[in-house]
C-alpha cells in the first residue's frame, strides 16, 4: 500500500488546517496557490524553507495521528457514549454511541484514515473537542 493512501486525503488535510489543527508532522499534502500542482512529500526540515508564496502546506496526517486526536468517548447530554469502529466489505465506519436506544453520530469512508478524519471534523465543528 502506498503511503499516501495512509493519510488523510488533500481534501480533508484543508478542512482540518481551516478548523485550526496544529500543521506540525513530518507528512505534507503541498499544493499551488493556483492549484495546478498537488504532491505528497515528507518534511525533510526545510520544507518551509522555499516558495512559501507559491505554495500552500497541509499536514497529511497518518492514521496513528488521527487515532490519538479521536476521544474514547464524548460526553453529550449527561451520557459517555464510547467510540466503535467496523469494518464492512467496502468500508470502515466510526460511530459514537450515545446510549443504548439514541441516535448515534456515524460517519463511514472506503479509507480508513478518511473515516477518522471526517469524524475529527465533524466533532470539531459540533463542539464535541476542542482544538
Amino acid at each position: 500500500m502506498k503511503l499516501e493512501n495512509q493519510v488523510c486525503s488533500l481534501e480533508h488535510a484543508k478542512k482540518l488546517k481551516e478548523l485550526g489543527v496544529k500543521q506540525e508532522n513530518i507528512w505534507w499534502w503541498v499544493e499551488t496557490k493556483d492549484n495546478s500542482y498537488k504532491s505528497f512529500v515528507m518534511n525533510e526540515g526545510n520544507l518551509f524553507s522555499y516558495e512559501k508564496e507559491l505554495h500552500n502546506f497541509y499536514s497529511a496526517f497518518t492514521v496513528a495521528e488521527l487515532g490519538e486526536m479521536l476521544p474514547p468517548y464524548i460526553t453529550d447530554n449527561g451520557d459517555f457514549p464510547s467510540l466503535d469502529i467496523l469494518r464492512t466489505k467496502d468500508s470502515w465506519i466510526f460511530n459514537y454511541r450515545v446510549g443504548c436506544a439514541k441516535a448515534r453520530i456515524r460517519i463511514e469512508d472506503e479509507s480508513l484514515s478518511d473515516a477518522m478524519a471526517k469524524m475529527l471534523i465533524w466533532l470539531i465543528e459540533n463542539k464535541k473537542v476542542e482544538v
